[in-house]
C-alpha cells in the first residue's frame, strides 16, 4: 500500500516539475555558498506534503525545504521509532535543474522503527522510476534490479559528488579522487545523490561516495541498495545512520577495496 501511493505522488510531483519548467524560474540562495532553492523545489514539496496528508494523516513529514538540520532529523526519527516519517527531497539536483540539465529527481521514503521500509526515486526527464519495499526487492521501471558483479578495483566504475557548502570537505573529496583515479577504471559525477545511489543498486555503477549528504538524499537509496544486494557504510567502514555527513555504498564486492582510499 505505502509504495503504490508513494509512486503516484512521486509521478505527480514529476509531472508538476515538468510543467513548471516551462514557466519563470525564481532562484534563491539558502544563505550558504552554492546552496540554492527554487520556486519549483518549494511547489514540489508542497504538493508532496499535501498528497501525503490526504493518504496518511497520521504520518509525519520531513522535507528538505523545511530547514531542519541533519542532526535535528536524525534525533527525531531515531527517538520516535513507532512513528512513520515520510522523508522527501522534492527536487534532488537543484543546480542541474537550474542549468537545464536532465539529471534531477524526486525522492520519497517512509522511515519507521529505525529504517526505510518503502521508497521511490523518480527522474522526471528520463522517466525512470526506482521503487523498493522492505523484503520485496528493488525495481527500475518494473524490472528487478541487482548490483553489479565487478570485484576488482582496476575495473571499478563509480560515481561521487562534490560538496556544495563545506569547502574543507570539497578539498577532502578531491584528495580521495586523486588517489582513486590512479587505481580504478573511471568516475562520473551526476549531481543527484538519490539517482546515483539508485544507479549503484541497478548495477550501472559499482560504488558511490559523498561527504555532505543529507537525510533526504539517501533515505530511499539505502533501501534500494538493501533490496538489490548492495552495501553501505560510513567512509571508515562503520555503520551508516541517517544524519551522518559521509556515506559510501557499493555492490559489496569492491567495498573493502575502496575504504583505504576514503580514510
Amino acid at each position: 500500500m505505502y509504495v503504490e501511493i508513494a509512486q503516484e505522488i512521486a509521478l505527480g510531483a514529476g509531472a508538476l516539475i515538468r510543467k513548471l519548467m516551462k514557466e519563470s524560474l525564481n532562484v534563491h540562495s539558502k544563505g550558504l555558498r552554492y546552496d540554492f532553492v527554487t520556486n519549483v523545489d518549494l511547489q514540489s514539496q508542497a504538493y508532496i506534503q499535501d498528497e501525503l496528508k490526504k493518504h496518511f494523516p497520521g504520518h509525519l513529514f520531513i522535507g528538505e525545504e523545511q530547514g531542519k538540520t541533519d542532526d535535528d532529523v536524525s534525533r527525531e526519527i531515531y527517538s520516535n521509532p513507532d512513528e512513520y516519517y515520510w522523508i522527501a527531497d522534492p527536487l534532488d539536483g537543484t543546480i542541474n535543474f537550474i542549468r537545464t540539465l536532465s539529471s534531477f529527481s524526486v525522492s520519497l521514503g517512509l522511515f519507521h522503527n529505525g529504517e526505510t521500509v518503502a521508497g521511490v526515486t523518480y527522474c522526471p526527464i528520463e522517466n525512470d522510476l526506482f521503487v523498493a519495499e522492505k523484503g520485496s526487492g528493488a525495481f527500475r521501471n518494473g524490472k528487478r534490479m541487482h548490483v553489479s558483479e565487478v570485484s576488482e578495483m582496476k575495473q571499478a566504475f563509480y560515481t561521487t559528488g562534490i560538496p556544495v557548502v563545506n569547502l574543507e570537505w570539497r578539498e577532502e573529496q578531491c584528495r580521495h579522487l586523486q588517489k582513486l583515479i590512479q587505481d580504478t577504471m573511471n568516475v562520473r559525477i551526476i549531481g543527484t545523490a538519490a539517482r546515483q545511489m539508485a544507479m549503484v543498486a541497478d548495477g550501472k555503477f559499482d560504488a558511490y561516495f559523498e561527504k555532505g549528504i543529507h537525510p533526504w538524499d539517501v533515505a530511499v537509496g539505502n533501501l534500494l541498495l538493501d533490496e538489490a544486494g548492495g552495501k553501505y557504510t560510513r567512509f571508515d567502514g562503520s555503520e551508516y545512520r541517517i544524519g551522518n555527513p559521509d556515506m559510501f555504498c557499493s555492490n559489496g564486492l569492491v567495498h573493502e577495496g575502496f575504504l583505504p582510499y576514503l580514510a
